[in-house]
């Protein structure tokens, strides 16, 4: 009898090419036909409990979906007041989207280089980035205009969702990841393993006692992944507070300011500079968690190269308040008032400012066409990507198909999942194919069904539109199977 394959996390990455993001609908329903999956599971096993003969299936093994969506804003429960029309209109508008710079992740690309000290003209910069794209990608793309694409300008939705919390956006340049797993059946080594990672971090109370998880000590695992990928691989410090999400800690603009002046003034970087000194916190991720029987659903959002904002108004790099490029500026995200949103490329990109003017011209040079993207940052975020070999960056087509590849790795550990010695990873990457035709069905099964939503309502009026959204899905589908050059 050959011997049983281990227990492997199953890692479903939704393809996207700018502009052709994911629609966040069509996400849902996969993550929904992965937890019914589950629950499927749970109704077999109750019934031979019951006495009926049957043999139950074997339990659906975890999984992950991680994609970069279509932009977005979605409400928590916590969002008891319709939103206005002002209000509405405000976060709908059109957004302009720039294309992100080619990543050098790419198969056939060359590894990413320092960004020269001057920023190059409009004509030159769009030369750099056609070399940059591998010669079977300008082949596919061939007739559909020059590289770079232009930016888009979608309308964003407003969607209910069924987590916790406020408004929160999610959109290109961020990685959502989503895992679904069964915190009853973490079993007791696996539970103990998970508890051992966050023993750092949460109180014995909020650990899974015997076999399993709680929802609390789920959520913090759910951080704590995030803060050691952005440590691991990035070399990001990102600290949990009292609020969900992961954060790191900022010196503040008015600490900076004085602390040039003090230089200038030959005091030293070293001088007391007082309470204008206390730390400062930017957001890098969100946190939104629903279960059902156990089964877990939606999960965390990193900011990976995005616009953001810094709490006392400086972009710091990292992006400007305008509301015709950045998402942040339309609202108060999660409703935390004085409080940053930034993005590893952003705060590569600012560490790199840090250390003298080289970093500086490197780091800040070339600016993307929305003027909101510091490319340097997003460099140095592709050449450390690239350094994580295990991670297989140098398959992934995009930087947040990347990172997801990491933070895969890291929750998989999380949860008990190792290596088993024979060659096979903790993680089962499923091909684009099978992930297409999987989202495909779901699509023409909606469709069939008269295109019922997958637990998401539309806020605005008239209330959720089924037939935009699978049009939408549709037409999704349709060019990245184009771009990807998959067949159908």
């Amino acid at each position: 009898m050959a011997p049983p394959q281990p227990l492997r996390l199953r890692h479903l990455h939704l393809p996207s090419l700018h502009p052709h993001y994911v629609p966040y609908t069509l996400a849902s329903r996969v993550q929904e036909h992965l937890r019914r999956e589950h629950l499927a599971f749970k109704d077999a096993a109750a019934h031979q409990d019951g006495g009926v003969s049957s043999r139950p299936p074997s339990p659906p093994p975890p999984a992950l979906i991680s994609f970069t969506p279509s932009p977005i804003f979605t409400l928590g429960r916590r969002q008891t007041a319709p939103l206005t029309r002002g209000e509405l209109a405000r976060l709908t508008a059109p957004l302009e989207i720039a294309p992100p710079p080619p990543f050098a992740g790419l198969r056939g690309a060359p590894a990413p280089t320092a960004a020269p000290a001057l920023a190059p003209a409009p004509a030159q910069a769009q030369a750099q980035a056609q070399a940059h794209v591998p010669s079977q990608a300008r082949a596919r793309t061939a007739g559909q205009g020059t590289l770079p694409a232009p930016p888009s300008h979608p309308h964003p939705r407003v969607l209910a969702s069924p987590r916790g919390g406020l408004t929160t956006y999610h959109g290109p340049g961020q990685v959502v990841l989503w895992p679904v797993i069964d915190l009853r059946a973490v079993g007791p080594e696996a539970a103990a393993a998970a508890a051992a990672r966050l023993s750092c971090c949460a109180p014995a109370g909020l650990r899974g006692g015997g076999g399993g998880l709680t929802v609390r000590t789920y959520a913090r695992l759910l951080e704590t992944t995030t803060a050691a990928v952005l440590g691991r691989a990035f070399g990001l410090e990102a600290v949990t507070t009292e609020d969900p999400g992961v954060w790191v800690v900022r010196q503040p603009l008015l600490q900076r300011r004085q602390q040039q002046q003090l230089q200038q003034e030959g005091a030293g970087a070293e001088a007391e500079i007082g309470e204008a000194g206390s730390k400062e916190l930017a957001k890098i991720a969100a946190l939104g968690v629903h279960l059902r029987r156990h089964i877990t659903a939606l999960g965390t959002a990193l900011n990976v190269a995005l616009p953001g904002t810094d709490s006392r108004g400086d972009g710091g790099g990292n992006g400007s308040g305008d509301e015709r490029t950045n998402p942040w500026s339309r609202f108060v995200a999660c409703g935390l008032a004085g409080k940053g949103v930034t993005s590893v490329a952003g705060e590569l990109a600012r560490r790199a400012r840090k250390h003298g003017p080289a970093a500086a011209a490197a780091a800040t040079a070339t600016v993307n066409a929305a003027g909101d993207l510091f490319r340097g940052g997003v460099e140095l975020l592709d050449e450390m990507l690239l350094r994580q070999q295990r991670f297989g960056a140098e398959e992934a087509r995009t930087r947040e198909q990347a990172v997801a590849d990491a933070w895969a790795e890291e929750f998989a550990r999380g949860i008990g999942l190792e290596h088993d010695g024979r060659g096979s990873g903790a993680v089962e990457r499923v091909g684009t194919e099978e992930v297409l035709g999987l989202m495909e069905r779901l699509v023409r099964s909606a469709q069939e069904q008269g295109g019922k939503q997958a637990g998401h309502d539309e806020e605005g009026e008239g209330g959720a539109d089924a037939a935009e959204h699978l049009g939408e899905e549709l037409e999704y589908l349709d060019s990245i199977r184009r771009l990807l050059g998959v067949g159908a």
